[in-house]
């Protein structure tokens, strides 16, 4: 492996390391191989010691940790071990051993290090893994991650591996993204760790205070205390010692952690809010004086100045940095200086904080009021402080949105992943996502992005924005279903008409023959479902075919049609069964986000009509035909489902109007809109004629 990302050394003094009589001392104070060996589907390992120090001129981590090595074959005799690569950072091994027989024993000559990604057929436990903030349209590929892999030869069953690294980066030029420090500690998870004593330490030997708070920690009655945040200037620390032996007993009670509230951490941050937004301000701002339209892109402003409709105008300047522009999917850090918009036009491509700021000097030079802002798109993730470093893992999983949450982190530009823009225009916000390709229609139709909070890239911001809560006026799902029974054969027709997000989202999924197959597929297995059909869907409904009846790229519409024959459509006796399926409703239980000060966010419920229709050429088998309306009103939604009974046939509508989305509310306003939305659920849930 290259010199330039890693050398053998011993610790430094800041390490504050321990001897190897500690070492030796503390794994034997809790026979750790024994007990670890009846849990071998589980890598579990003491964290010792870790240090976290930064200064004017670097950061770094430090970590001692012992990992039980029962999994280990007597034929094999190596155990393997990996680190997670950045280039960006230096490492320094300060010890490899093994523990055996209460010695040690030094592997380093015994080791193999090599630089590969786990594709390439490495393997072995991934002891200092974590990923990284990833783009919201890349999916990670954690098999071409590169990884420091470590072999060691002649390990044993039941012994002990010792490893002892540090990892640091350099602040260079100054820039902001070297001079920010983000940085968690996080209790360490049970599903991974046999806890003996651990120590934790943060020290701060740089000119600028380091702002901490800890979030989830208990008294001893098991209350939490409130967070609060304490500082560190130049040349003070902060230590945590833990004392918590885990034994078996323990272990046979407790699985994973998956409530956020019992996952202590502290989060560290050297930065405020204002100070991040008026650095990057002033950056983007200088960037935007060199741009000018009719010098990089003459052509373009000819084709905008022939439109004279103005929301014309808007859309096409968004459909051409969206569909025009290509989306270089990376590892986006948003404290990096962002690509000109003369040279994202040149080059035809850029990542989100180039289009974005392509998208808003297009839309300034149109007189539209826009600014460059930053969120975190995912609702879920792992994240760890990008070029921090940090071996230590937060698993943001236990989460269910980082974005929800982000008011309660520490500033740092480091929790936000994508750029968007924000456009004010006719007295509304719009949110636009320049990274996303066959998004059309004028500014209300196109649909809304899916987040909370948001920094905006403007001077003087002093702390993050929430979005305010939307309302959709049109209906997104309008589905008319028509089934028609006449000579023992059954002829099926669906009619859905898409607008809005949902037109733009058909329209991606639409771009491969192999999703329209999976269409078909699906749309036969909702027929069968809603018409009682216990045989396979592929038997039951044949002759299928699937077309796009219209797009209207303006309106943002699209309309769909989906068609089939029955054969036999009967039960016995001339019967059928009607029992529309539940997936006509949201379930709104599941569309709520839990947020860390035990609030709520109620997102992502769209309008949308059904109608349901059974026709037959034999009399319905009732005493008398009847037409039945539910209505529920409420403050955030009204719902109407009414069934029509006639001679020959029945309808069902279902009409649901979501008032407002992207709401945040308190607990009991949830358990109020949950007991108000049960009868509609029932109501779908239970209805079968």
């Amino acid at each position: 492996m290259s010199a330039q990302y890693f050398k053998i050394k011993k610790p430094e003094a800041w390490t504050e390391s321990l001897d190897n009589s500690k070492v030796i001392e503390q794994i034997q104070e809790f026979n750790f191989d024994q007990e670890s060996s009846h849990y071998n589907y589980h890598d579990y390992y003491h964290i010792l010691n870790t240090t976290y120090y930064t200064n004017n001129t670097k950061k770094s981590e430090y970590t001692l940790r012992a990992f039980p090595l029962n999994k280990i074959t007597s034929n094999s005799r190596k155990s393997v071990v990996n680190i997670l690569f950045d280039e960006h950072q230096t490492y320094t091994l300060h010890q490899i051993s093994i523990l055996r027989d209460g010695k040690l024993i030094d592997k380093i000559a015994d080791s193999k290090i090599i630089v590969s990604p786990l594709s390439n057929g490495t393997s072995g436990r991934i002891i200092f893994g974590e990923f990284t903030i990833q783009p919201r349209l890349k999916k990670y590929n954690f098999n071409e991650q590169k990884f420091i892999n470590i072999t060691i030869d002649n390990s044993f069953p039941n012994d002990v591996l010792i490893v002892e690294i540090s990892r640091s980066s350099l602040k260079e030029n100054n820039s902001l993204k070297d001079d920010s420090l983000k940085y968690m500690w996080v209790n360490p998870d049970i599903w991974y760790y046999f806890s003996t004593k651990t120590k934790f330490t943060f020290i701060n030997d740089s000119d600028k205070t380091i702002v901490y708070k800890k979030f989830f920690f208990k008294d001893e009655q098991q209350n939490i205390i409130e967070s609060e945040i304490k500082h560190l200037e130049k040349g003070e620390k902060f230590v945590l010692e833990k004392n918590n032996i885990l034994t078996k007993d323990k272990m046979r009670s407790v699985s994973v952690i998956r409530d956020p509230k019992e996952l202590s951490f502290i989060d560290f941050s050297n930065n405020t809010w204002l100070e991040l937004s008026n650095h990057i301000s002033l950056m983007y701002a200088e960037i935007e004086k060199t741009f000018s339209l009719s010098e990089s892109a003459p052509d373009l402003l000819k084709e905008i100045n022939r439109i004279n409709n103005k929301e014309e105008k808007l859309q096409f300047v968004i459909e051409y940095v969206q569909n025009q522009i290509a989306y270089i999917s990376c590892k986006e850090i948003m404290s990096d200086y962002p690509q000109s918009p003369c040279e994202t036009i040149k080059k035809k491509y850029g990542d989100s904080k180039a289009k974005s700021l392509l998208l808003k000097v297009l839309l300034n030079h149109i007189k539209v009021d826009a600014s460059v802002i930053f969120i975190n798109a995912d609702l879920q993730k792992k994240m760890t402080a990008l070029r921090g470093p940090s071996f230590n893992y937060f698993p943001y999983e236990y989460f269910p949105s980082i974005d929800a949450n982000l008011k309660h982190f520490l500033p740092s530009l480091f929790i936000f992943d994508q750029a968007i823009v924000k456009i004010n225009y006719k007295g509304t916000s719009y949110f636009i996502n320049p990274t996303l390709e066959d998004e059309y229609g004028l500014i209300e139709n196109r649909g809304d992005c899916l987040f909370y909070n948001y920094l905006e890239i403007k001077y003087g911001q002093e702390e993050l924005q929430n979005k305010n809560p939307t309302k959709i006026s049109y209906c997104c799902k309008d589905v008319k279903t028509e089934f028609i029974v006449k000579n023992n054969r059954g002829r099926l027709r669906q009619t859905t008409i898409y607008k809005g997000y949902l037109a733009n989202e058909m329209r991606r999924y639409l771009k491969k023959e192999k999703d329209r197959i999976s269409i078909i597929s699906s749309l036969r297995y909702e027929m069968v479902s809603t018409f009682g059909y216990e045989r396979p869907h592929e038997a039951t409904i044949k002759d299928t075919t699937f077309e796009i009846l219209s797009d209207n790229k303006k309106e943002n519409k699209l309309i769909v049609e989906f068609n089939g024959t029955v054969i036999n459509p009967y039960y016995q006796n001339k019967r059928f069964l009607l029992k529309p399926s539940p997936y006509l409703i949201i379930d709104l239980h599941k569309n709520q986000i839990e947020t860390m000060d035990n609030k709520f966010l109620l997102f992502n419920c769209f309008n949308q009509k059904h109608e349901i229709s059974l026709f037959t050429d034999q009399k319905i088998d009732l005493e008398k035909f009847k037409e039945v309306t539910h209505t529920f009103n409420h403050k955030y939604f009204n719902i109407m489902i009414q069934e029509k009974i006639y001679r020959k046939g029945i309808t069902l509508h279902l009409d649901y109007l979501k008032k407002i989305n992207d709401i945040e509310i308190s607990k009991n306003d949830l358990e109020e809109y949950t007991l108000a939305i049960q009868p509609v659920i029932d109501i779908i849930n239970n209805f079968t004629l």
